[in-house]
């Protein structure tokens, strides 16, 4: 990466995904409902998170833009005021470390 930026080429888009095998019943809602309710984020994004901050220096210093793919992200409705993400998919456009003090 450090060389295709020091020639000017465009720098590819990564995706990280994440799978969690919970079929789209019970005990999907159940699991939203206990031990994933710190939320999804929280609780299994956190590991895509933590491969971008590792692979491509990311941080919040650096983060120009969080874009939400709406197509690709489902927000439940969790009853008792409360509501999580079931699917999220988002991008992250990071900035250049020397702009940010990095």
């Amino acid at each position: 990466l450090r060389s295709d930026k020091a020639r000017g080429a465009p720098l590819p888009r990564v995706t990280l995904v994440h799978n969690n095998a919970f079929p789209r019943n019970e005990e999907l809602w159940t699991f939203l409902r206990g031990a994933g309710a710190e939320g999804m984020v929280h609780n299994m994004c956190c590991h895509e998170l933590a491969l971008a901050v590792v692979l491509f220096g990311a941080t919040p210093r650096r983060v120009r833009r969080v874009t939400l793919d709406r197509d690709a992200s489902e927000l439940a409705d969790l009853g008792n005021g409360r509501s999580d993400w079931v699917r999220l998919s988002f991008a992250l456009e990071l900035g250049d470390s020397s702009d940010c003090g990095s």
